[in-house]
This record gives structure tokens, C-alpha cells and sequence, in this order.
């Protein structure tokens, strides 16, 4: 495969949406700082270069795909690939699709991922497959089409399709502190990430 497909970050996707049913409030404008948690990723992906959209609420200002807002994962994914291929060619690495609501991601954990020399799937491990925070191949974008149409509410994992690499990486998680991928679903978990970036 031609190395040159690497020289430039794959297009990647935020993912902005969702009803943050178990935060109580919006999550992704909980603060974290003088910051918003959602301003982490988005300045992770700034970071990274290469064309980006939101998926959501509009929280940033990249492109964003319309008609996302409160879809689960599945959709959002899906619709920002019919809108992506609609204004693009294919990009050959797929889609970074990336979760707001991880605010412990930096640029390098982003690059890693985005680098990796290989057009299948491309996702990280720490414990569990962090399916919203890796690359997805054409493939798996193409069936994320096809089962959000059947049931939006088909969990995001199932669109994983075709060869797939997993970066199992013992630098995700150092001892006393939370892996990258982290993400805030709760009140007392946007607390241990506040420890965690004191910490840091």
C-alpha cells in the first residue's frame, strides 16, 4: 500500500450529540477548568490538522452535519458519512470519528491512531474497545448506513465490520491515573477526570 495515504490525518468526525440522560445536564458544557469538557477533544483534533466536522450541537467550529443533533452514535455516524461522501472522495483511511465527552485525549493518543499504517478499522484498547475514539474503515462507515436504518438504536460497535487492528497500548493507562479515553457519563466521573488532570 502506497505510504503517501498517511501523510495527511484521515477526516475525522466529533461527535457532539446525545441527551447526556445520565449527567443530568449537558455534559459536554460541564466545566473542566476555564474550559468546557467538549473543548479537549476539540482542541485535540485541531491538534491533529486535516478536515474535521461536528456531529451535534455546533460546539466547535468545524462543518457541521446537519440533522445530527440528539441522534445516538450510530446514526450521527451515519448520516456525517452520507454528508462526507457527498462533498468528498472517499478517503481511503475512512473516518476518525472521535467522542466529546472525552477530555483526558490528546493530540498524540489522536495521532496514533490516525497514523496507523493500515486501511481496516483501527481502534484502541485500554480494557475495552473504544469505538468512539478510532478510525473506521469505508467498510464499517458503509454498514453504519445500512443498520441505522433498520434500528437507530443498534449499538455502535455492531457496525465494526472487515479487518481490524487493535492498538493495545500499556501507555493508554499509567498507574493512579485514568486512561485518555475516559469519558464523562456521570457526575462522578467528570470529578475523577478533575483529580485526574490536577494530577497531571
Amino acid at each position: 500500500m502506497n505510504s503517501n495515504v498517511y501523510s495527511a490525518p484521515p477526516t475525522t468526525l466529533l461527535l457532539s450529540g446525545g441527551r447526556s440522560s445520565r449527567f443530568g445536564t449537558d455534559k459536554l458544557k460541564a466545566n473542566l477548568g476555564a474550559s468546557r469538557v467538549i473543548d479537549f477533544p476539540i482542541m485535540a483534533i485541531a491538534h491533529l490538522g486535516g478536515v474535521a466536522y461536528e456531529a451535534g450541537r455546533s460546539y466547535s467550529n468545524f462543518p457541521q452535519v446537519p440533522e445530527t443533533e440528539d441522534k445516538s452514535p450510530l446514526s450521527a455516524i451515519a448520516i456525517a458519512w452520507i454528508h462526507i461522501r457527498a462533498r468528498h472522495s472517499r478517503d481511503p483511511m475512512g473516518l476518525l470519528v472521535v467522542a466529546g465527552d472525552m477530555p483526558l485525549l490528546t493530540p498524540q493518543v489522536l495521532r496514533s491512531i490516525a497514523y496507523f499504517p493500515s486501511s481496516s478499522n483501527v481502534i484502541p484498547y485500554d480494557g475495552h474497545r473504544q469505538i468512539l475514539a478510532s478510525r473506521w474503515s469505508c467498510r464499517s462507515l458503509d454498514l453504519a448506513i445500512e443498520l441505522s436504518s433498520i434500528d437507530p438504536d443498534i449499538p455502535t460497535s455492531k457496525a465494526i465490520a472487515g479487518p481490524t487492528v487493535i492498538l493495545d497500548n500499556c501507555k493508554w493507562r499509567t498507574s493512579g491515573l485514568l486512561s485518555p479515553f475516559s469519558d464523562v457519563d456521570r457526575p462522578k466521573d467528570l470529578k475523577r477526570i478533575k483529580v485526574t488532570r490536577r494530577i497531571l
